[in-house]
C-alpha cells in the first residue's frame, strides 16, 4: 500500500486541532482549582482507621499483660463498624468524585464562555468605533489593521495596500515581497523595493499627513518587514487612568473610545494566563514610612470603588426616571453635587405630573406601574445612601491616613536614598527595587470568569433585546463605554492597580496580537491562539523602568543620580537620556481627594416627600 504525503488541508486541519488542545489543556488546568478537600470524607476515613487502631491495639494490650482477653463479639463489632464505614467512605468518594466532575466540566464551559464573550467585545468595539468614522477614514484604519496583524495572508495585504494606495501596482508588489519574506529572501526583496521606491514613498507621505501609524506599517510592509509577535504592540497608554477617572467623575468624554478596546483586550490577555513584569519599590529601614504609603494607597482604592459604586447607582436612578417620562432632561458630564441632585429633582417633578396626568384619565394600569417605578427608585436611593455612607467613611479613614503618611513622610521621606545592585542585601536604610508579575492564578481566573458572565447577563436584561445570546448584541458606544468601566472595577478589586507602579506597569507593557484569530472559531481554539501569542510575547521592562523611575522622582521625591541612571540602563535596558529627562522636571503639586472625587452629595428624603402622592394613587385605584 502506498503512502500518501499528508495535503496542506490536511495539515491546517491537524494545526487546528492542536490548538484546539492547547485551549482545552488550559482550560482545564484552571478550573482544577475548584477542587477541594472534604473534611465529612477525612472525618469517614478517620473513623474507620480509628476503629481498626483501637481493636489492635486492645489485642496487643492484652498479649503484654494488660486487660482481659478481648471478646470474639468485640472483633465481629468492630469488624462490621470497620466495613460499613469503609463502604460509606467508598460511597461518598464516587459521589464526591462525580459531583466534582460534574461542577468542572460546568466551570470549563462557563471559562470557555467567558473567553468568547470577550472576543466578541473585542471585535465588536473595533466595529463600533470604525462605525463612527467617514468611509475614507474607516478605509485606512481598516488596512492598518490587517497590516498590523503578523499573520495576515497575501492576499489580505494586497486589499489593505489596495485601500490605502489605490494602486494596483503596489498591492500585487506586496504579495511578491510577502511571499520572499516568508522564506527570508530579503535580497529579492529589495529587488522588488527598488522598481517601487518612487511609488511608495510618495503613498507614504500622502498618508503621513493623514494617519502617522498607517504610513509606519504601510513602509515597513513594503520593504518586507512584518510585525513581530514576539514584540507586540504597544497598548493605548494611559487608557486604565482615563478610565478609572471616567468613573471617579461619571464623565464618559474623559474616556475615548479606544480604551474600551484596550479594556476588553487587556481582559482577555489575563483571563489566558498573561504575566506582566512589574517594578516595585522596597523600603529598607523605612519601615513605618511604607506601612503608611500602603494604608494610604489601600485606602485611595477602597474610597474611590465606593464613590464609583454610588455614581453607578446615581446612573441607574436618573435612567429609571428619565425613561419613565418624556423630557429633555439629561445627567450632567461631571458629577457635581448640585446639577446631579438638580436633575433627579426636575426628574421628579416630571414624574408627578405624570401621576397626576394618570390619576385624571382614571388609568388603573398606568398608575399601577408608576407606583411601582416609584417604589423601586426609593430602592435604588437607599443603595444610593449605602453607598454614600461607605464613602463618607472611607473619605474619614483616608484623611486620618493621609495625616499619618504626612508624619512619616516629614521623618522619612529626606533621608530615603535608592539601594542599587550589590547594596540592596545589605541593611542600608533606603528603597531597593523589587521584580515581581501582575497575574492571576487559577482560582482567580474562574472568579473574574464568574463575575463577567454575571455582568453580561445583567447588561442583556439591560438592553431590553430579544436576543438571548450576549455575543449577537450591538451596544452603543455609550454601553460600551459603561461596560468597560464595570470590567475595570471588577479588575482593580482583584490586580489593585490603583497603585502607581501596577497601572503605569500595565499600561506600558506591549500587548499580544489577537487580530489573526477567527471571530468565528470555536470556544477552544480561541483560547488555544490567546495562550499561543502571550506565551511567544517577549517581557520587556525597559518601558516599566521608565514610569518606575518617574515614579521614583514624582511620588517618592527620589532624585535620580548618575549612579542610578546606570543601574536602570544596565539592568533594565533604560533610555539615558530619558531618564535625565525625567530628572530634570518640577515635581506637580498635590490635589485635595474630597475635591477631586467630589464625595460629598446630599441627598433629598424624596421618599418621605412623596408619601401624600402615594396616598393619592391608593384612592384613585379604589375608585377605578
Amino acid at each position: 500500500m502506498k503512502n500518501s504525503l499528508p495535503s496542506h488541508k490536511d495539515k491546517i486541519s491537524n494545526l487546528n486541532d492542536e490548538v484546539k488542545r492547547t485551549g482545552d489543556h488550559f482550560t482545564k488546568q484552571v478550573t482544577k482549582a475548584i477542587k477541594k478537600e472534604s473534611w465529612k470524607l477525612n472525618f469517614f476515613e478517620l473513623a474507620w482507621m480509628a476503629v481498626i487502631t483501637v481493636s489492635i491495639g486492645l489485642y496487643l494490650a492484652y498479649k503484654i499483660g494488660y486487660g482481659k482477653t478481648p471478646e470474639n463479639n468485640v472483633f465481629i463489632y468492630f469488624g462490621i463498624y470497620t466495613a460499613i464505614f469503609v463502604i460509606m467512605s467508598v460511597i461518598v468518594r464516587i459521589l464526591k468524585t462525580t459531583a466534582e466532575n460534574e461542577a468542572e466540566i460546568k466551570t470549563q464551559r462557563s471559562l470557555l464562555r467567558c473567553n468568547n464573550h470577550i472576543f466578541h467585545l473585542i471585535a465588536k468595539s473595533r466595529n463600533q468605533f470604525m462605525a463612527d468614522m467617514d468611509e475614507p477614514q474607516r478605509r485606512i484604519f481598516a488596512a492598518t489593521v490587517v497590516l498590523q496583524n503578523p499573520e495576515s495572508s497575501s492576499s489580505e495585504l494586497e486589499v489593505a495596500v489596495q485601500d490605502l494606495t489605490g494602486n494596483e501596482e503596489l498591492s500585487f508588489a506586496v504579495c511578491r515581497i510577502e511571499s520572499f519574506r516568508h522564506h527570508g529572501m530579503m535580497s529579492r526583496i529589495q529587488d522588488e523595493y527598488s522598481k517601487i521606491e518612487t511609488k511608495v514613498t510618495q503613498h507614504y507621505e500622502e498618508l503621513l499627513e493623514v494617519s502617522p501609524p498607517a504610513a509606519e506599517i504601510f513602509l515597513k510592509r513594503m520593504k518586507g518587514y512584518a510585525p513581530s509577535m514576539q514584540e507586540g504592540y504597544s497598548r493605548n497608554i494611559g487608557f486604565l487612568e482615563r478610565t478609572m477617572n471616567a468613573i471617579d467623575n461619571n464623565d464618559l468624554d474623559l474616556m475615548p473610545f479606544e480604551d474600551v478596546y484596550s479594556i476588553f483586550s487587556f481582559t482577555f490577555e489575563m483571563l489566558n494566563g498573561r504575566e506582566i513584569p512589574v517594578l516595585h519599590p522596597v523600603f529598607k529601614g523605612h519601615e513605618d514610612y511604607m506601612e503608611a504609603q500602603e494604608k494610604l494607597d489601600r485606602s485611595r482604592s477602597y474610597l474611590k470603588q465606593a464613590i464609583a459604586k454610588r455614581n453607578s447607582r446615581l446612573k441607574s436612578l436618573v435612567d429609571l426616571l428619565s425613561g419613565e417620562v418624556d423630557t429633555d432632561i439629561v445627567m450632567p458630564t461631571t458629577f457635581d453635587s448640585v446639577d446631579i441632585i438638580d436633575v433627579i429633582e426636575n426628574l421628579y417633578k416630571e414624574y408627578r405630573k405624570k401621576i397626576n396626568a394618570a390619576i385624571k384619565n382614571k388609568n388603573a394600569k398606568e398608575l399601577k406601574h408608576l407606583r411601582k417605578t416609584l417604589k423601586t427608585s426609593f430602592k435604588y436611593q437607599e443603595k444610593i445612601r449605602t453607598h454614600q455612607r461607605r464613602a463618607e467613611r472611607y473619605l474619614t479613614v483616608f484623611n486620618n491616613i493621609q495625616k499619618s503618611y504626612n508624619k512619616q513622610w516629614r521623618k522619612h521621606g529626606k533621608s530615603i536614598e535608592l539601594i542599587l545592585g550589590d547594596d540592596a542585601s545589605s541593611s542600608k536604610r533606603g528603597i531597593s527595587i523589587r521584580e515581581d508579575y501582575i497575574t492571576l492564578d487559577d482560582a482567580d481566573k474562574l472568579f473574574l470568569a464568574k463575575k463577567l458572565i454575571t455582568l453580561h447577563i445583567h447588561t442583556l436584561k439591560e438592553q431590553k433585546t430579544t436576543s438571548q445570546k450576549f455575543v449577537n448584541i450591538e451596544l452603543s458606544q455609550e454601553s460600551f463605554k459603561r461596560l468597560a468601566m464595570d470590567y475595570v472595577l471588577i479588575l482593580e478589586e482583584m490586580l489593585h492597580f490603583n497603585q502607581p507602579e501596577e497601572m503605569f506597569a500595565i499600561e506600558f507593557s506591549n500587548s499580544p496580537y489577537f487580530s489573526h484569530i477567527d471571530i468565528n472559531s470555536p470556544s477552544r481554539t480561541k483560547v488555544g491562539l490567546a495562550i499561543l501569542s502571550i506565551e511567544e510575547l517577549q517581557q520587556t521592562r525597559k518601558k516599566v523602568a521608565h514610569r518606575l523611575a518617574f515614579n521614583l522622582r514624582e511620588y517618592y521625591k527620589v532624585s535620580l543620580n548618575k549612579k542610578t541612571i546606570d543601574y536602570f540602563v544596565q539592568n533594565f535596558g533604560a533610555d539615558r537620556e530619558q531618564l535625565m529627562e525625567i530628572n530634570k522636571k518640577a515635581l506637580k503639586a498635590a490635589t485635595n481627594v474630597e475635591e477631586r472625587y467630589n464625595v460629598k452629595i446630599k441627598m433629598k428624603d424624596w421618599e418621605s416627600r412623596f408619601s401624600p402622592t402615594f396616598k393619592r394613587i391608593k384612592t384613585a385605584l379604589s375608585k377605578i
